[in-house]
């Protein structure tokens, strides 16, 4: 089993800003990042391209709570 966290960025936001929003978030629940990043980029009909962040991640031992 694998546990991840994904963060859906649409067209109108910065993945940069997403990504550091992201890796707050990851550091704020005291989660350990277990793997590479994935990227992946979809393209719905109309052209608009959203973007999915992915990282792996496992409980931090030493969080308290």
């Amino acid at each position: 089993t694998r546990t991840v966290v994904r963060a859906v960025v649409p067209p109108s936001t910065s993945v940069i800003h997403a990504g550091q929003d992201l890796f707050a978030w990851i550091h704020r629940h005291h989660l350990n990042i277990t793997g590479p990043t994935a990227e992946d980029h979809l393209t719905d009909a109309d052209g608009l391209r959203t973007t999915i962040l992915e990282i792996p991640v496992c409980q931090n031992a030493d969080a308290n709570g």
